[in-house]
């Protein structure tokens, strides 16, 4: 088995780099998808589990409370549930309850990524490739063709806009996305 050290790395760098607000809090919400069980077996990665287990240890040797951390993600002890659409999407929007201004989130994405043509119903940015950059949660469909869409993806705009709720209320967000087309991910 591959270990790799560059997410616990990227963690540590994060935590120790920023000093804390007096009464700020740090919040968590990993995520980490393996399995895909509607691709072939070929498809599937191992790291992403490894990865949110190595994010969490070194967040809890930062100090960051246990309590403070959530996790999605298949095959991994502790995860309050399978890193499908629906239950990223509500971990996601639970952060905005959680957090208060001046509190740190910590979002950590790892999985497949890919691209899809531009969803119409986001208008408040236009892609100039005309793509989308999607996370592909636990439960992908299958490619649409027609649409040129993966059913249940998750697109760039709709982790953009909860990463903006967050910081409308003064709460600093750091993204990580450990993913292919990772680059725009959270326009």
């Amino acid at each position: 088995m591959h270990v790799t050290h560059g997410p616990y790395i990227l963690v540590l760098f994060l935590v120790l780099l920023f000093p804390s607000v007096p009464n700020a809090k740090t919040h968590a919400l990993l995520i980490g998808v393996s399995g895909y069980p509607s691709l072939p077996q070929a498809d599937r990665l191992i790291g992403p589990a490894n990865d949110v287990r190595l994010i969490r240890a070194a967040l809890l040797r930062q100090g960051v409370r246990s309590s403070s951390i959530r996790i999605l993600a298949d095959g991994v002890s502790g995860s309050i549930g399978l890193p499908t659409r629906r239950e990223i999407l509500a971990a996601l929007a639970d952060l905005e309850f959680r957090a208060e201004a001046g509190d740190w989130v910590i979002v950590y994405f790892s999985g497949h990524g890919s691209q899809q043509k531009q969803l119409s119903n986001h208008p408040s940015y236009v892609e100039p490739d005309g793509l989308d950059e999607i996370f592909l949660p636990y439960d992908i469909g299958r490619w649409d063709g027609s649409q040129m869409v993966v059913e249940n993806a998750i697109s760039d705009d709709e982790i953009g806009l909860a990463i903006d709720a967050l910081r409308r209320k003064n709460i600093r967000v750091w993204a990580i996305f450990d993913t292919c087309h990772a680059g725009d991910m959270a326009k």
